[in-house]
């Protein structure tokens, strides 16, 4: 069986925006535009928002396949 977690990264330099209450699968890091970065100490000059799915067990390793899976878990539409 394989173990895999899967991340939903969203970046943009021009505009602010939080997915949170369309995607809550996992663990949520965000920042806005202008936010400060603790670690550097310097201004954030674009919009993150990543998702880190909870593990998914699988006994295939099909990009594929994992991410239709995802999504049905999750009811997101799919562009077909």
């Amino acid at each position: 069986m394989t173990t895999m977690y899967l991340d939903l990264i969203m970046r943009s330099e021009e505009v602010n925006f939080d997915f949170s209450d369309l995607i809550s699968c996992g663990e949520i890091d965000k920042n806005n535009i202008g936010d400060i970065d603790e670690r550097k100490h310097v201004v954030i000059p674009y919009c993150n928002w990543c998702c880190t799915t909870t593990k998914i067990n699988n006994h295939y390793v099909d990009s594929n396949d994992l991410l239709r899976d995802f999504y049905k878990k999750y009811n997101l539409i799919l562009n077909q």
